[in-house]
């Protein structure tokens, strides 16, 4: 119920600012692209790492109004579904390979103050601090049997520095804080006798991209690096589990994601 009112939530936001955008401010990019995912728990209890990895594939719209007052300000969303490879273990640490599906939406708004001017004279690019804040919410569901689905919904920030050089190119990279997260694991289907809400805690990771678009062309090439980084939950007690300890935690865990968009702006 969370991650569809989560879901709901981000798609309202981004159509709304959209739509009630003026039509002489409008600079909107649709972009479709691949995605290598990866997420690694690390738990001290079991024999070997948790590993998921393999391929996911989006949509997404963005949009900016550029250049106002030094600011470029902008809204985007992006849906993504996969089905990835999992080499694991399930709830009782026995190796387990299997596949994980992943569906999701998230929706950020960003702004970049730029610092300086481009001049048509120098070869030197803008330069300018990113900000952005956002929210990504995904069912993960591993398709076996011991299997189970869990859903995340996750607040974040970013800090970085931004570069452009006209319409030729731009990058950014920084630092990703996750400051608030929400996991539910849906647990009742492999023997215990509650679902567990947990709220596994932030810790910062990196991003960064690149565009560069050939030129006379409506479309633009991206590709980015993203990631989070989690330190472990407090552990939630359970009354009726498959083993003891009776309680469950979200152990350490790390996703990276490194991905090639292809953008048509309208």
């Amino acid at each position: 119920m969370q991650f569809n009112r989560s879901v709901l939530a981000a798609a309202f936001i981004v159509f709304t600012i959209l739509s009630e955008s003026r039509a002489d401010d409008r600079d909107f990019e649709l972009n479709s692209g691949i995605e290598y995912f990866s997420w690694r728990e690390f738990i001290s209890s079991c024999p070997q790492t948790l590993e998921e990895r393999g391929p996911r594939f989006f949509v997404g719209l963005d949009k900016t109004n550029r250049d106002n007052a030094g600011w470029d300000l902008g809204v985007k969303g992006k849906a993504y579904v996969g089905l990835v490879y999992y080499d694991g273990f399930d709830v009782s640490c026995s190796p387990l390979s299997a596949t994980t599906s992943y569906l999701g939406l998230t929706a950020e708004a960003d702004a970049i103050r730029w610092l300086n001017s481009e001049s048509s004279e120098t070869s030197f690019p803008r330069v300018g601090i990113k900000l952005g804040l956002g929210f990504d919410a995904w069912r993960r569901t591993i398709l076996a049997s011991g299997g189970y689905s869990e859903d995340y919904v996750v607040g974040f920030g970013r800090l970085g520095l931004a570069a452009e050089k006209g319409n030729a190119w731009s990058a950014e990279a920084g630092v990703k804080y996750p400051f608030t997260t929400s996991e539910v694991a849906y647990l009742t289907g492999v023997g215990y006798s509650s679902n567990a809400s947990l709220n596994p805690k932030g810790k910062y990771s990196y991003f960064a991209n690149l565009r560069f678009q050939p030129s006379e062309s409506q479309y633009t090439w991206l590709i980015y690096y993203d990631s989070y980084r989690f330190d472990a939950s407090d552990s939630v007690p359970i009354s009726a589990c498959p083993s003891t300890p009776c309680s469950v935690y979200q152990p350490v865990s790390h996703q990276d994601t490194v991905g090639v968009a292809l953008t048509f702006k309208h």
